[in-house]
């Protein structure tokens, strides 16, 4: 401790562990030793500074405390005084305690600290966790920018401000009041912060097999915890099966993990994970979900007949993926390409596909076995239809179809599953064969008709 005149000055020191012990000097200064320099204090100036000429903050004269203070542990350097006492004045306390708030990331955040009789006094703001000092009374001692501190007129309310929080300011900090007796309440600061998906703990774009189960995983951060929610971005339920197979339908599923037991060709497609808390906004990842099956295809008409120089349309609906090479074969030998003869069309929607064959100018040298073919890495198939001549139309009316294929939904191993149908898109592309002509003549009838229109053929 060190003497002024006419005064005693005292600094009541709380302590780093790095803080050994305090000597007196003869010189009237007083040396804090430390294990890596040394903090003197001048009873000349009341002033606290580094032994390199830093200075730490100012202390008026104040009067010798008790010995016997056991506040070590803090970082404030204060200093105390009985001349309130001495005066007559009733201490310096605290209104009472500090609310703990709430900011979102980006934000300010303030700290109210209430005194009462605060006098000669100071009030000092300290992070607790690190215990660093933040300011003492009006001054701020942090190189933080973004720390500043207010008062009232009274200096009854003492705020410490933070500008643009980050998650790094979360926590306690203590406001003090130097009194003989250091008085000091801690209020804390909890920073929302936004979700934030985990990209590298996170499923991507995902292939399987048909029949086998895929997990799905999304993983976020953010403060509070933010909530997983699986959807599809079709908006289509999502089909859960249990161990024993029975499928239950959820428009959502929360958590990070989404499990899919025994995949069909309908559970393909985009799903959303996404992430939400507090604190808006939310964030949202997509996966897509591809399942690999061998092809599939059908006919939409086994029999197709054409009109004397109209044309014939023929139809395929085809299931696969991967993607497939498709083509039309006539009497399986011929390849049909576009030309001036045959007109080719493909309409696709992810893993299924329509296709056509359309026959320019039908003549009876048009009729045969037609195939649309398909095949990827998983397999090839085909399917066949049929083309005769249409004896009961004019010349150039278009063609019509019998013995339309009855199964209208997918083909037989792709059963139908709650992951929910397609849609008419496959009525309306085979709307160019006639359902209206599928009632069919007697063999007689067609044998004859077919003997009339080859004699009318030019020679």
């Amino acid at each position: 401790m060190t003497t002024s005149t006419g005064m005693k000055t005292t600094l009541v020191l709380h302590l780093l562990q790095s803080w050994t012990w305090w000597h007196e000097a003869t010189r009237g200064e007083l040396y804090f030793e430390t294990s890596s320099t040394s903090i003197a204090s001048s009873s000349s100036n009341s002033t606290i500074s580094y032994d390199d000429g830093r200075l730490l903050f100012l202390l008026p004269p104040y009067s010798e405390p008790s010995s016997s203070s056991s506040d070590a542990g803090a970082v404030l350097l204060m200093a105390s005084s009985s001349s309130s006492s001495s005066a007559g004045l009733a201490d310096p306390d605290f209104l009472g305690p500090i609310a703990n708030i709430s900011v979102p990331m980006g934000k300010e955040a303030v700290l109210e600290c209430h005194v009462t009789n605060l006098g000669p006094f100071k009030v000092g703001w300290i992070q607790a966790d690190t215990q660093t000092i933040l300011s003492l009374h009006k001054r701020v001692i942090t190189h933080n920018p973004r720390i500043w501190v207010s008062s009232d007129d009274e200096d009854r309310t003492w705020r410490l401000h933070i500008r643009r929080v980050k998650a790094t300011d979360k926590g306690c900090y203590m406001c003090q009041i130097n009194t003989a007796h250091m008085k000091k309440q801690t209020g804390c600061i909890d920073v929302n912060v936004p979700p934030d998906i985990l990209s590298n703990e996170t499923s991507t774009d995902t292939t399987v097999q048909e029949g086998t189960e895929v997990r799905l995983v999304c993983r976020a951060r953010g403060h509070p915890k933010p909530k997983i929610v699986w959807r599809r971005e079709d908006g289509k339920p999502l089909v859960l099966r249990n161990a024993n197979g029975t499928a239950v339908l959820a428009k959502q599923l929360e958590g990070e993990e989404l499990r899919l037991r025994a995949v069909k060709r309908r559970q393909s497609g985009a799903y959303s994970c996404i992430a939400k808390n507090a604190v808006p906004p939310s964030v949202a990842k997509r996966i897509i979900l591809n399942i690999n099956f061998k092809p599939e295809i059908r006919p939409v008409d086994q029999i197709v007949t054409g009109t004397l120089l109209g044309n014939a349309t023929l139809a395929c609906h085809l299931e696969a993926y991967p993607s497939t090479i498709n083509y039309w074969v006539r009497n399986n030998t011929e390849i049909l390409l576009n030309g001036s003869k045959y007109l080719t069309w493909e309409d696709k929607v992810h893993y299924e596909t329509d296709m056509r064959l359309t026959i320019l100018g039908f003549t009876p040298d048009d009729t045969g076995a037609y195939s649309c073919r398909t095949g990827n890495s998983l397999g090839d198939v085909q399917a066949t239809i049929q083309v005769e001549v249409n004896q009961n139309a004019g010349a150039g009316s278009s063609s019509s179809s019998r013995r339309r294929n009855n199964n209208n939904n997918r083909p037989s191993s792709s059963s139908s599953d709650a992951g929910g149908d397609r849609s008419n898109k496959h009525q309306k592309s085979s709307s160019s064969v006639d359902p209206s002509s599928s009632s069919s003549s007697s063999p007689a009838a067609c044998s004859a008709g077919f003997a009339r229109s080859l004699f009318l053929l030019p020679r």
